[in-house]
């Protein structure tokens, strides 16, 4: 395990998600899937939204020179260490943007868009306290049973997907039937879920139609 994570040392801190051992599963899929579908003639381009640390958008980036790796986010206190991380292992194919989720990107420019937004239910009673002492709140509250971000970005990625691209989201151990529910009212397709190492329901990755 820990493969991506180990090979770069990222820095966290308390404005940002410490990354989880399962988001290696996330990184994997992601690249596997990209390799099926990547053309060396056309541009490719990946969108990790809320990047927080940037381990994600980084880890992809290191892994497939040949993609373009947008690294988005719009907390000014995480940009701080996003910024850090972009400096300390910079490369030519990741690019760094301030947007509130997707509202900066055009329609048609992704490929591939992968979020861990805020999924907790706002005041979850079960949320360890050690998470909540030292992870920011906003990386990790959402309103609506915790859904709220979820449906910004399923709604938005339909706009900046290309045809067929695809969309990989983290959620919570007991939403993933509702966020196929949402995926189903956006449209989206060929919905797979993926489980994580203690097999909860933890991704969910699907097609732009």
């Amino acid at each position: 395990g820990n493969q991506f994570f180990y090979k770069h040392k990222y820095y966290v801190d308390h404005n940002v998600l410490i990354p989880r051992p399962e988001t290696e599963i996330i990184i994997a899929e992601i690249i596997n899937r990209g390799d099926q579908v990547f053309n060396s003639e056309q541009e490719f381009n990946v969108i990790d939204a809320g990047a927080g640390s940037g381990c994600i958008g980084l880890s992809i980036a290191s892994e497939r020179n040949e993609w373009n790796v947008i690294l988005s986010e719009k907390s000014l206190r995480a940009s701080k260490i996003l910024n850090q991380n972009y400096q300390s292992e910079y490369r030519k194919n990741c690019f760094l943007i301030m947007s509130d989720w997707l509202s900066a990107f055009q329609k048609d420019t992704a490929d591939i868009i992968v979020s861990n937004p805020p999924y907790i239910q706002t005041d979850c009673p079960e949320t360890e306290e050690s998470v909540r002492n030292y992870e920011p709140a906003e990386a990790l509250f959402s309103p609506d049973g915790g859904l709220s971000d979820i449906k910004r970005i399923i709604s938005e990625s339909r706009k900046v997907l290309r045809k067929d691209g695809l969309l990989f989201v983290e959620n919570g151990f007991d939403q993933s039937e509702k966020v196929v529910e949402i995926l189903k009212e956006n449209y989206y397709e060929d919905i797979d879920i993926i489980l994580d190492y203690n097999n909860i329901k933890r991704f969910t990755v699907s097609r732009n139609p």
